[in-house]
């Protein structure tokens, strides 16, 4: 495989992985807003700090 189809694949696959963490998290919280969504979606994948740093609503979420 080339290094172009490599990093096709896996920007591919990063956008699968990302597409199923939104799914969990509108599962979880079927009437959040899109804000809120995002927020706990950048909290999944890159902490609290960074999502309290983006988000400054985000210490105001209900729960995981």
């Amino acid at each position: 495989m080339s290094p172009a189809a490599k990093l096709s694949l896996v920007v591919r696959m990063t956008a699968n992985v990302r597409q199923l963490a939104l799914a969990g998290i509108r599962r979880r919280h079927p009437h959040a807003p899109l804000r809120e969504r995002q927020a706990r979606l950048v909290q999944l994948l890159y902490g609290d700090d960074l999502a309290r740093a983006a988000f400054p609503e985000f210490d105001r979420l209900d729960g995981p």
